[in-house]
């Protein structure tokens, strides 16, 4: 006859799991975290390419009061203060003259010999009062670098942009920034991309197009999802896939004229999304 404490030590046995329980778990949870993983890296980019999409948007309407206060010309791509001239102010340790350094395609080209060099994001810093305004938070390729470019055939940018005078008046060696009437699709007409290169006062429609589509830069410009975020010159901003930026430009220089110092110089492949002048 069976006592209590034998029916407690039958019933009472604690069961283990099999070794083939155990494995249906880990393979459970395994096809979930693969299944859910991605969901997760995706929402964290959407929510970076939202991020980003503000700053550029901070950035485009810091333009936009610019160019109201300086005679709707656009800001200067990049300069020097060479003579130490009051109107060019040097920059404090806050300006992003002193956190980003600027280089061009050929070699360093700012600072140049003596004086104070700035850029763009010097002129517009007044109006966003922040540098991480101009960094992505995507951004891989150079983290100490500036994320965002500013189209050549806006700011008129050459490799000359020595510019000792005042804002509205550059030297000889400097060629003006177009104003905002001359733009004729300011809708349609890129003034601000994703371009974490190191040449932020930089960037055409030849250049964009023979990095972006090599697969080692292409995160240079379309960091978010395979796309990346454009501020037209109206100050609106929107997020562009690869394909179509890259599908706006043309392949031969002939019909695609966008080099605004001299008209026949066809060498930028400049499509109407790039061009100001284009109706």
């Amino acid at each position: 006859m069976s006592t209590t404490k034998d029916l407690c030590i039958a019933s009472c046995r604690k069961r283990a799991f099999t070794l083939i329980e155990l494995l249906v778990v880990i393979s459970i949870i395994s096809i979930l975290a693969a299944v859910l993983f991605p969901v997760f890296a995706r929402a964290r980019e959407n929510a970076r390419r939202a991020s980003c999409l503000s700053n550029l948007k901070q950035t485009g309407l810091a333009a936009m009061m610019y160019v109201q206060d300086y005679d709707s010309r656009y800001p200067l791509a990049a300069y020097v203060n060479s003579d130490g001239n009051p109107n060019v102010p040097a920059p404090g340790p806050e300006w992003p003259a002193a956190h980003f350094s600027l280089s061009g395609p050929q070699g360093n080209d700012c600072p140049a010999s003596g004086g104070h060099c700035m850029s763009f994001m010097d002129l517009l810093y007044p109006y966003t009062k922040s540098v991480q305004v101009f960094v992505c938070p995507s951004v891989r390729a150079n983290k100490n670098a500036e994320s965002y470019g500013y189209n050549q055939a806006i700011n008129n940018q050459d490799v000359a942009y020595v510019y000792d005078n005042k804002q509205t008046a550059p030297t000889t060696k400097t060629r003006a920034p177009i104003t905002q009437s001359t733009i004729q699709r300011p809708a349609e007409v890129i003034l601000f991309m994703e371009a974490n290169w190191g040449y932020s006062y930089y960037i055409s429609a030849k250049n964009f197009r023979s990095n972006a589509v090599n697969p080692d830069r292409e995160s240079w410009f379309v960091p978010h999802l395979g796309g990346g975020n454009i501020v037209y010159s109206d100050g609106h901003v929107k997020w562009q896939t690869l394909q179509t930026l890259v599908g706006q430009i043309g392949t031969d220089g002939g019909n695609h004229l966008c080099n605004i110092s001299n008209p026949n110089d066809t060498y930028v492949f400049c499509s109407k999304a790039w061009n100001p002048y284009l109706p």
